[in-house]
């Protein structure tokens, strides 16, 4: 009799042991989902206040020192930076680029056309996306427009990072159940066994 439930637990115990697993997997999936959608809107956004507050501070600058001036702190900056991932440009009334600092190669041969936000009233700005770059289109003056790109490939870098934390994670926690409930099975299957041996002495 006892023999005969031990099997018929054994075969009851993996089925909740995979159940178990699965519902953990699944559930650290939906966790992960919302956690990386989070951390994704968190991102882009943060970028893009980043470009409008660098685009206002040039405003100022541009007011008290003139395009001179914006041109000069803007090349200096960039010389900085020295990041591919980061680039300024400013256009004259008639689209001509008056100031391209090129900081990487896939910045170089970017078009951004300037007829769409022509439109734009002076001291208001435009957010966009355009390829892969966030950029800020703020118009200074009549005369110039400045735009601002930020690459989005330093965000996804950060959230492809945390894809990779959260499957290694969702692997261990995954056989870490299944460990678990194989000792849990086979402790409580060996009581079985002694309460078995027991009642036969």
């Amino acid at each position: 009799m006892f023999s005969n439930l031990i099997k018929f637990f054994n075969k009851i115990s993996i089925k909740i042991i995979l159940l178990y697993s699965l519902t953990l997997l699944i559930s650290l999936l939906i966790s992960f989902f919302m956690v990386y959608s989070f951390f994704e809107l968190y991102l882009e956004n943060r970028t893009k206040e980043e470009l409008i507050e660098k685009a206002k501070a040039y405003k100022i600058l541009f007011k008290q020192e003139g395009i001179i001036g914006l041109k000069n702190q803007i090349t200096k900056e960039a010389e900085i930076i020295k990041s591919v991932e980061l680039f300024f440009k400013i256009y004259d009334k008639k689209g001509d680029v008056i100031l391209n600092t090129n900081t990487g190669i896939r910045t170089r041969d970017l078009v951004i056309n300037l007829e769409n936000y022509g439109k734009l009233k002076p001291d208001t700005y435009i957010l966009a996306t355009i390829e892969y770059f966030d950029v800020v289109i703020y118009k200074l003056s009549t005369k110039y427009i400045l735009v601002i790109g930020k690459s989005k490939l330093d965000n996804n870098k950060l959230l492809n990072h945390l894809m990779e934390i959260f499957y290694v994670s969702g692997i261990i926690v995954f056989f870490l159940s299944l460990t678990g409930g194989i000792i849990i099975t086979n402790s409580i299957t060996k009581k079985i066994k002694n309460i078995s041996n027991t009642a036969k002495d």
